[in-house]
């Protein structure tokens, strides 16, 4: 099968370089498990969609219980192992800073696949009225006049607050 990703370029405003673009790749449609074994038996593999269906389940539900149960998992396609995140203050778990997540690597048939991917430019996309050149928001900053008192000489009152708890005063 020809792999070919169609994508729009759209401008980076935020560099000085001009000819600067990312790529952003259009996508056909949402395919869930039911349409991928759809397509699987259009392509000739004669096997009962509910069958199928059952087996890639149990397959996904039994590769989840190996990774969070602290194997690494290669299911021929991805490589998959725990991680956790976050810093453990104290030696504790802290469920508000650290979590349990995954991290996934492609495997030879993935990585094949990326070479084997040809990239169509559809052309570039409008960047949206709002955003603002980089020379745009330096030149806005250099330009920028205070209105009403001098502002090194304005106290703000959270300045205030800080240097009042800071010198415990």
């Amino acid at each position: 099968m020809i792999k070919i990703l169609k994508a729009w370029l759209t401008k980076n405003n935020q560099s000085y370089n001009t000819n600067e673009y990312s790529a952003e790749v259009t996508i056909n449609k949402n395919l869930y498990l039911s349409d991928i074994i759809n397509e699987m038996i259009k392509e000739g593999l004669e096997i009962d969609h509910d069958f199928a269906t059952k087996v890639i389940t149990t397959f996904n539900k039994k590769t989840s219980d190996l990774v969070f149960n602290g194997n690494k998992v290669d299911t021929g396609l991805v490589s998959m192992y725990p991680i956790i995140k976050g810093q453990l203050y104290n030696k504790t778990w802290n469920p508000n800073v650290n979590s349990v997540n995954v991290s996934i690597i492609p495997s030879n048939e993935l990585r094949q696949g990326m070479f084997e991917t040809t990239v169509e430019i559809l052309g570039e996309k409008a960047a949206p009225q709002n955003e603002k050149s980089a020379e745009q928001v330096v030149q806005g900053y250099e330009n920028f006049k205070p209105i009403g008192r001098n502002p090194k000489n304005d106290i703000p009152a959270c300045g205030v607050a800080f240097r009042a708890w800071l010198c415990k005063a």
